[in-house]
């Protein structure tokens, strides 16, 4: 019942992480992209920001009563578990991609970039929108 709940509620969050360990396992095909320095590491590092800030946002809009130690493991301890576990499957599992630990540190980069942004824009934008709608005083 929890699972069906928790699909209903992050649904976007859902098919952004299976579009991410979907890129990251399939072979990438060269694009004029490829000739950026670092664009990889780029690459991660904005999967795991809009990871987490598309994660952050479906919870504001849930309203679910999850309390700060269970957002935090949603917001970085899974995401890094996440990142760790596709670098392992891209060394052990693919012949396309290699695992590397600065991919690794990437996502570590974007994930806590998406936080910064969530807690510190997101989180107070939304407080004053939903005193707005519940008829308390706060300024837009």
């Amino acid at each position: 019942m929890h699972f069906l709940r928790f699909i209903s509620h992050y649904p976007l969050t859902l098919l952004l992480l299976a579009g991410i360990f979907t890129i990251c396992l399939i072979p990438i095909p060269e694009t004029p992209l490829s000739d950026v320095q670092f664009i990889d590491k780029w690459t991660h590092i904005a999967l795991y920001f809009v990871l987490v800030t598309v994660f952050f946002a479906e919870y504001l809009r849930s309203a679910s009563p999850l309390r700060l130690p269970t957002l935090l493991v949603c917001t970085v301890a899974m995401p890094l578990f996440i990142g760790a576990l596709i670098e392992v499957m891209q060394a052990t599992l693919t012949t396309c991609r290699s695992g590397e630990f600065l991919d690794f540190v990437a996502d570590s980069v974007g994930v806590a970039l998406g936080n910064a942004v969530a807690f510190a824009v997101m989180s107070p934008l939304c407080s004053r929108i939903r005193a707005h709608k519940k008829g308390g005083r706060s300024s837009l």
